[in-house]
């Protein structure tokens, strides 16, 4: 019997979908540091240097999740806990385009709202599932 006799396939699949989110959150927060103005133009709305600031610190707090679910991916006994790190980003910035979508103030393209409120909205279940399967397994003697 292999260390993996006692997982499910989900279980196992997990850690995969972790490193696969791993480098959506490098591709993501790599494109929001460093090319703000791209994703200022895809939401049709002109750049403040403020707005550019806020991206780029946004992209960079992106990029931080890719690590914290490397490591919950690779040793999810000794570091799975990290996930919770982009599980609150992602869920933050969830909120900021949900927020975005209602407000009044500021019209971007609404299409584009939806499309990154689904990306990073969609990646939650996964790292609630992973939360939670890690912390069962991590109770087994």
């Amino acid at each position: 019997m292999g260390a993996d006799a006692g997982r499910s396939s989900g279980a196992r699949l997990l850690p995969l979908l972790l490193l696969l989110a791993a480098l959506d959150s490098l591709a993501a927060g790599t494109w929001a540091a460093l090319d703000p103005d791209a994703l200022f133009a895809w939401l049709q709305v002109p750049p403040t240097r403020d707005g550019r600031l806020f991206c780029r610190v946004l992209g960079v707090l992106t990029l931080t999740h890719a690590p914290c679910l490397a490591l919950g991916a690779l040793r999810p006994r000794q570091w799975g806990g990290l996930v919770v790190v982009p599980l609150v980003g992602r869920g933050l910035l969830a909120g900021i385009w949900l927020w975005l979508l209602n407000t009044d103030g500021v019209r971007p393209s609404q299409d584009a709202l939806r499309w990154l409120l689904v990306h990073d909205a969609a990646w939650l279940p996964l790292f609630i599932a992973f939360l939670v399967v890690a912390g069962r397994q991590g109770k087994r003697p």
